[in-house]
């Protein structure tokens, strides 16, 4: 894969992964919501 490629990928998942941080995704109340449906 090439360098600038993997770059672009790396951007993106670190922009949505402050995304969902930021929406609380991995709070302990909304991941046992979503286990327990």
């Amino acid at each position: 894969m090439a360098m600038e490629r993997r770059e672009n990928l790396g951007e993106a998942f670190a922009g949505e992964r402050e995304c969902q941080l930021n929406e609380s995704c991995g709070a302990v109340d909304n991941v046992r919501r979503i286990v327990s449906s």
